[in-house]
């Protein structure tokens, strides 16, 4: 549920703190949620809103993040984008050090350019 909470705070959403608070914003925010003991007056105030008929108007579905919180949201991924890792921002223009790789020394014998070879070439 804190993954809902976090998207809400980090991007276009409002967590209401009544029901009656949600009205100002539908049509304005991409996710409007409820916490609190009126989740289903907070369900018929998201259903009353009419979107108006416009192609860029924002119409709400439910989605379930869990039983303490109410979740209506315009966008169709909400789901992914809430359960996504969070982005990690790799700096540009930057090079990463080349590993090390240090060879086992074992014994072996390397043959030099004076002794004699066993293989016969033609």
């Amino acid at each position: 549920m804190s993954k809902i909470k976090d998207y809400i705070a980090n991007n276009n959403g409002f967590l209401a703190a009544s029901p009656e608070e949600a009205s100002t914003h539908l049509g304005d925010a991409d996710v409007i949620a409820y916490q609190g003991v009126a989740k289903d007056d907070f369900r018929k105030v998201v259903e009353a809103y009419v979107a108006p008929p416009v192609n860029i108007a924002r119409r709400y579905t439910e989605y379930d993040f869990g039983s303490d919180i109410v979740v209506f949201s315009s966008l169709r991924n909400i789901v992914d984008l809430v359960s996504a890792p969070p982005q990690v921002e790799t700096p540009v223009g930057t090079t990463i050090d080349p590993e090390v790789l240090e060879a086992a020394e074992e014994d072996v014998e390397l043959p030099t350019g004076n002794q004699p070879s066993d293989t016969t070439w033609f």
